[in-house]
């Protein structure tokens, strides 16, 4: 399998609340759940079983079906349990961390240069997308909630320790796995959601991630980025996607 580009998301603390106006749409940042989806090598694949699917003697249509899969694949959730002991479990993440606003970083230029290419804490001043640094960086400067990326792994293709995934499952930042359509969400200004199973006792599971963009889902400041003594405020600055990419997202 090539992987052509690679994306992260982070996720903060914001509910949009609606005015009644439609001023906006709605990206589907998720993949199919199917046959075909990936996993993380070692992990059962997808399983669906058809119980009922046609006419019934009441002379109404009825389906019901049954699917399995294991919790890490296609687009889904790491809860911080995954990577750190005493951490939440799925059906312990709040739900106010499943929102929150988001900014892209476009970082394909060094994704075409380097395949292995991670995020510098440095270069998000720039726009560019991962290293365990990063993480370590955030965490003490700005309050991060969520990561996401549209490869199968937080971490970059080749890491055996997974540092970045211990790093985040530490601090109690969630990731994402597998994110879609991260290319059609706009430089900053959108609102993403993130509905995921709540599974008692899970280490992550399937979740269908929606991004909400339009003059509505703007947050207050478009500069979620900006320098810690640039005096722009980052309360209305939740989230940070990268193209290749990476998104991310951030608390008040």
């Amino acid at each position: 399998m090539t992987l052509t580009c690679c994306s992260i998301l982070i996720l903060g603390l914001s509910i949009i609340v609606g005015s009644g106006s439609q001023e906006f749409s709605v990206v589907d940042l998720t993949h199919e759940l199917n046959a075909d989806t990936v996993y993380w090598p070692g992990n059962p694949g997808f399983l669906f079983t058809i119980l009922n699917r046609g006419p019934t003697p009441g002379g109404y249509w009825y389906e019901s079906n049954k699917f399995e899969t294991s919790e890490h694949g296609g687009t889904h959730l790491d809860a911080p349990a995954h990577f750190a002991e005493g951490k939440w479990r799925v059906h312990e993440i709040p739900a106010e961390r499943l929102v929150g606003y988001g900014v892209v970083i476009n970082v394909i230029d060094c994704v075409v240069e380097n395949p292995d290419y991670r995020l510098k804490y440095f270069f998000l001043f720039f726009f560019s997308g991962f290293h365990p640094d990063a993480i370590d960086w955030l965490i003490q400067y700005r309050n991060i909630s969520m990561i996401g990326v549209d490869t199968p792994s937080t971490d970059y293709g080749q890491s055996k320790t997974f540092d970045t995934h211990q790093r985040m499952a530490k601090a109690g930042i969630i990731g994402l796995e597998n994110v879609n359509n991260l290319d059609k969400i706009p430089p900053s200004g959108s609102t993403i959601f993130v509905g995921v199973i709540k599974l008692f006792d899970g280490s992550g599971g399937p979740v269908r991630i929606l991004a909400l963009t339009g003059r509505k889902a703007e947050p207050a400041c478009n500069c979620p980025l900006s320098g810690r003594n640039s005096g722009v405020s980052l309360s209305g600055c939740f989230l940070v996607l990268v193209v290749s990419m990476l998104f991310l997202s951030w608390m008040i």
